[in-house]
């Protein structure tokens, strides 16, 4: 989402004509837009910017609560198999 703001941030600015003598009235509304983008940006990298010390403060609060960090799982399996045939006539294994 950061990169399509920049993407049209910086084709407002691109498309931004020269403000001359009277009815700048376009070239206001896309300064203050630009400017909108701008606080919109920034107030999203500073929200990523706080993603990576949430799960640091959180692992830390695992560290002194002392949960397990490992998790163990078991599995039992039976096979049991009827053969006819071979050597001696049925077979059980």
């Amino acid at each position: 989402s950061i990169s399509v703001i920049q993407t049209i941030e910086r084709f407002i600015t691109l498309h931004i004509p020269q403000m001359e003598d009277g009815n700048n009235f376009g070239v206001t509304v896309q300064m203050t837009i630009g400017k909108a983008l701008k606080e919109v940006k920034e107030s999203l990298v500073k929200k990523l910017e706080f993603i990576p010390s949430y799960y640091s403060s959180r692992a830390d609060l695992i560290d002194k609560f002392g949960l397990s960090k490992n998790i163990v799982s078991k599995t039992k399996t039976m096979t049991k198999s009827d053969v006819k045939g071979g050597k001696d006539g049925d077979e059980s294994k």
